[in-house]
């Protein structure tokens, strides 16, 4: 029902603009996979920065790129 996040291409990408998005903004339901809310209206910026990391570094995902509440600023100032 949803995409998997074990080495997701999105997921583990040098830059995490992506999965930023995805969970600022939600996504819609898409090619059999059900729509994920948003959530930036709820979370603050440390809060967002905390999950995306936990996705990055989770189920066997690596990256080399952390991200920071400056970075979740930053992608909420594009929107």
């Amino acid at each position: 029902v949803f995409p998997p996040l074990a080495g997701n291409g999105v997921v583990i990408a040098p830059d995490p603009a992506n999965v930023l998005n995805v969970i600022l903004g939600g996504v819609p339901a898409k090619g059999g996979y059900i729509p994920m809310p948003p959530f930036g209206a709820q979370l603050d910026d440390d809060q967002v920065a905390q999950i995306a990391n936990y996705v990055r570094t989770s189920w066997g995902n690596q990256t080399s790129r952390l991200v920071t509440a400056g970075a979740v600023a930053a992608a909420r100032a594009t929107k």
